[in-house]
């Protein structure tokens, strides 16, 4: 699902949004997966993210309502990378800040 234009606009001046995608399964049950877009370039948002040994990414920032099986996409001038959250540790204080485990999407 596309962001629509509003989002997008949102995005770019604030430097991050999330949104609701649909997709479908197998079972034409419906699964809802939340996706939190990061510019990479904009000033003002605060996230950290380290590769790691064994393929995946360490992303430290502060949001609340990401969770498990939720998606990041960061956006560049080069494109887009998306990846799938695949662990999430939050925080004592500040609670919106976590640290998250994240895998490639494909």
């Amino acid at each position: 699902m596309q962001a629509n234009l509003w989002q997008v606009l949102v995005a770019q001046l604030v430097g991050t949004v999330s949104y609701s995608a649909t997709h479908s399964v197998a079972t034409k049950d419906k699964v809802r997966v939340r996706v939190h877009h990061y510019q990479l370039a904009d000033r003002g948002v605060e996230f950290v993210c380290e590769p790691a040994s064994q393929g995946y990414q360490l992303m430290t920032a502060q949001r609340s309502g990401v969770k498990c099986g939720d998606r990041i996409a960061f956006h560049d001038s080069s494109g887009n990378k998306e990846y799938r959250v695949a662990d999430i540790e939050y925080y004592c204080d500040p609670p919106d800040m976590w640290i998250a485990k994240l895998w490639p999407h494909s």
